[in-house]
């Protein structure tokens, strides 16, 4: 009998051995585990923070854009403006070549 209880003592400490070898293994597991996890968190943090610069820079190029067109419609509007001009220049200067024209001058 005794050699028995120590037959069973000694399976129970080699499975309770085991065990703590199983346990061990367990726990560098989730230790690699968690390491892993916070590099992931990190590079989704790099991720958000180059999409952030990414969104200002885009937002920046479109305002950029905004203004450009802005400025072609101010453009696009002085020079219409400028052409009216030159062509009523254009015709007072017809009518005063007339007028001028028309007119005697002493020494003609």
């Amino acid at each position: 009998a005794a050699n028995e209880i120590k037959n069973i003592v000694e399976i129970a400490t080699q499975k309770a051995d085991e065990g703590k070898h199983i346990a061990n293994s367990m726990i560098n597991g989730y230790s690699e585990l968690n390491s892993d996890i916070m590099q992931t968190i990190e590079l989704i943090k790099e991720f958000e923070n180059s999409s952030k610069e990414q969104l200002l820079g885009i937002e920046q190029i479109n305002n950029a854009v905004a203004i450009l067109d802005q400025k072609t419609q101010q453009n696009a509007s002085v020079t219409s403006q400028t052409k009216d001009i030159a062509i009523s220049t254009n015709s007072i200067s017809k009518l005063i070549i007339e007028d001028v024209n028309k007119k005697r001058f002493k020494d003609k």
